[in-house]
This record gives structure tokens, sequence and C-alpha cells, in this order.
């Protein structure tokens, strides 16, 4: 499904409603002084996501027993929005980058350092520091697990992205006109 995905999403970044898109995203004025229909493309832009997450919908939905609104949490929308940002907007390869660094983030890194953590708290060992004194690790924090404070990773991850590289990790390529090639 997703070389499905990508290969609809790249036929409409090069037809004359992704150009359409681009130069309503870049200036909106300047798109409506230049011919393009600012509501037409809108609702276009609009029916068209609408779809892709209507078709995912229907995906995700004959996998699922049951489904309820609760399955679909805040937590879901940031996580989408931290993929967005950090992978780069209007980029492909950078939704596919930043939706896999989020999702190793979640589920393999937060829950390894929780799992650690819980590890080297019940080991009861010993630890030295010179200056400081000894330190027994079970007296760390039962609060102190990361996987707990995943909202808090993401909205790290966002405002840093949003501060250092607005543009994400992998940005989008923009096309070169007549007057940006001489």
């Amino acid at each position: 499904m997703v070389p499905a995905v990508i290969t609809v999403t790249r036929r409409l970044d090069h037809s004359p409603i992704g150009r359409g898109w681009e130069a309503i995203r870049e200036d909106e004025l300047a798109a409506a002084s230049m011919g393009v229909p600012l509501i037409r493309m809108k609702l276009l832009a609009f029916a068209i996501g609408a779809s892709f997450a209507g078709i995912m919908g229907v995906i995700f939905s004959a996998k699922q027993y049951f489904i309820n609104p609760e399955s679909f949490t805040f937590m879901e929308s940031i996580g989408v929005l931290a993929m967005v940002i950090l992978g780069g907007m209007g980029s492909i390869p950078g939704a596919i980058l930043g939706a896999s660094l989020v999702t190793v983030l979640n589920l393999q890194v937060l829950k390894g350092l929780s799992l650690w953590l819980n590890t080297l708290r019940n080991s009861g060992q010993i630890l030295s520091i010179p200056f400081l004194g000894d330190f027994a690790l079970s007296q760390l924090p039962a609060q102190l697990e990361p996987a707990k404070y995943e909202r808090m990773v993401f909205g790290i991850i966002i405002v840093l992205m949003v501060i250092f590289r607005p543009q994400g990790i992998w940005p989008a390529r923009r096309r070169l006109g007549k007057a940006g090639r001489a």
C-alpha cells in the first residue's frame, strides 16, 4: 500500500495541481495573481487528504476487531506531528524517515531505556562516585521511566526541530524555474 500512496503522491506533486498547491504554500497572494484558483485548490487538497485518510482507515479497520474513538488518542496526534516535523514537510522520503525514527524511538529506545533502568533498580548494586560517595541503584526513583514521558520527549523533539531545523531532516527539494537556473 505504501508504494501506491508514494506513486499517487509523486504524480500529484508533478501535476498542475501539485504546482498550484506549492504556489499557494509559498505565497497565496502571488498564486492568486497568477490565476491559481485558491478555494478550489484548497478544497481539492482537503478532499485528497481525506480520501487518503479514509482508505487507510478502511485498511486499519479491516485489521482490527473493534474500533472506537479511544483508539486514537492525543498521543497518536503528537506522534504524527513529530513524524512530519522531524522528517520534513512536503518531502516523501522525509516523511518516511520521520515515521521510522519516531516509531523506533517510541517502541525501542524509550521502552528499552525503561527496562534497563528497572533492571538497574532491581540489581541492588552500589555505584561509587568519586568525591560524592556511594549511591545504591535501588534508590533510583520509580517515576524515572522514559516510556512514561514520551509526550515530553516528542514535545522536546518538535520544539528543537522548529528552532534549529524547521525544514526537517530531509527537506523537500524546491523546483528551480528558469530564473533560478540563470
